[in-house]
C-alpha cells in the first residue's frame, strides 16, 4: 500500500466515524416536548350490594364542608403524566384556546384531586373542576416540567367504567398529547435486525472462500479475498455501538419518582391485576376447598343414610 492509499484509507475512515459521531450527537442532545400519560386500573374502595330483596345498602360520601349523600359504591383510580422531552413545557406553552384538560366520561365522578408531584416548584394544580353524572372536565395546570417532571391525579368514580384521557394543545409538540401505550416499541425489532445484519456478515464471510475454489479449483492465494472483510472489522465494531445507542427505539416509561400510593398498590385487586398468577393460584385453592367440602358433604350424607337404613332394619327384625 502505498502513502497516497494509506491517507486515502484513513480519510475516509475519519470522515465516515465523523458522520457517525454527528448522528449520535445530534440525536443524543435532540430537544423535544413530550407530554405522555398513563391510567390505573379502577379498584373499589366500597361497594353496596344487598344479597335479598328485602334489605338495601349504600355507602355514605362526604366532600370536607359539605352535605353527606347515599351513594352505591366507590372507585378509585389514577393518571400519571410527565413530560419526557428534553425540552421544558412552560405555562405559556400551554395553547390558550385549548388549554390542558383531564376528561372523565361514562361514570359520575366524585372527587378528583392532585395525589403527588415530583417536584413542587414545577407549580402543577388543578382548576375549574366540572364535575357531572356522566363527564367530568378539569384544568391542568403547571409553572414549568423539565425533563421527567409530572404528577399523579387521583379521581374518585362512582362506577369502575371510568374512561379517563387528557387533552389539549402544547406549542411545539403538533403530534399531540398521547398515551404511553400509543407509542410503538420497536426495541424488539432493533434487536432482530442487528442478529440478521451480523448472521448476513457472517455468512458471506465464510462462503467468498467456498465460492472461489469453486471458480478456480485452488485455493491458491484465497487468502487475498479476506484482506476486505478484515478492513471492515473496525469500522463494523464502531458502527455497532454507535447503532446500539442511536438506533431509535421508541419504547418509553414513565419517571418511577411519579409513583402510585402504597395504600392503593397493597390493594388485593391491584395485585391480582399485576400478578394474575396469584389470582389463578387463589381459584385453584379456592377451588380445591369447595371440592373438598363437597366430598365431606356426600360422605356424611352417605353415613346418615346408612345409620338410617340400620335402624330401619332393625325395627323391622324386631
Amino acid at each position: 500500500m502505498t502513502v497516497l492509499e494509506g491517507i486515502g484509507l484513513v480519510g475516509g475512515v475519519a470522515s465516515v466515524s465523523g458522520l457517525l459521531y454527528a448522528i449520535y450527537y445530534a440525536r443524543r442532545n435532540k430537544r423535544v416536548k413530550m407530554l405522555l400519560y398513563d391510567t390505573s386500573l379502577s379498584v373499589p374502595l366500597a361497594t353496596a350490594q344487598s344479597p335479598e330483596d328485602e334489605y338495601s345498602l349504600s355507602v355514605i360520601f362526604k366532600r370536607k364542608g359539605e352535605m353527606e349523600e347515599r351513594i352505591s359504591s366507590a372507585n378509585v383510580q389514577f393518571l400519571i403524566f410527565a413530560n419526557l422531552g428534553k425540552e421544558p413545557i412552560r405555562r405559556c406553552d400551554i395553547a390558550p384556546a385549548n388549554p390542558l384538560r383531564i376528561n372523565i366520561d361514562g361514570e359520575r365522578t366524585l372527587d378528583i384531586a392532585l395525589s403527588s408531584s415530583s417536584r413542587t416548584v414545577a407549580g402543577i394544580d388543578i382548576a375549574n373542576i366540572e364535575l357531572g353524572k356522566e363527564h367530568t372536565q378539569a384544568e391542568l395546570t403547571f409553572d414549568f416540567l423539565d425533563f421527567q417532571d409530572g404528577g399523579v391525579i387521583k379521581i374518585l368514580t362512582e362506577g369502575e367504567s371510568a374512561k379517563i384521557n387528557m387533552s389539549g394543545d402544547i406549542i411545539g409538540m403538533p403530534e399531540g398529547i398521547r398515551r404511553c401505550d400509543e407509542i410503538r416499541n420497536l426495541g424488539l425489532l432493533n434487536k432482530i435486525g442487528g442478529v440478521l445484519s451480523f448472521f448476513l456478515l457472517s455468512l458471506a464471510v465464510v462462503l467468498v472462500p467456498f465460492a472461489y475454489r469453486w471458480i478456480t479449483a485452488s485455493w491458491q492465494h484465497v487468502w487475498v479475498l479476506m484482506l476486505p472483510f478484515v478492513a471492515m472489522i473496525a469500522p463494523a465494531i464502531i458502527i455497532a455501538i454507535i447503532a446500539s445507542t442511536i438506533w431509535p427505539s421508541k419504547k418509553v416509561s414513565l419517571p418511577k419518582s411519579l409513583r402510585l400510593p402504597p395504600w392503593f398498590t397493597r390493594m388485593p385487586m391491584y395485585i391480582f391485576h399485576r400478578h394474575p398468577e396469584m389470582q389463578r393460584e387463589l381459584f385453584l385453592r379456592y377451588e380445591s376447598e369447595i371440592r373438598s367440602k363437597d366430598e365431606e358433604s356426600v360422605s356424611e350424607d352417605r353415613s346418615i343414610h346408612h345409620e338410617d337404613s340400620s335402624e330401619e332394619d332393625k325395627a323391622c327384625g324386631t
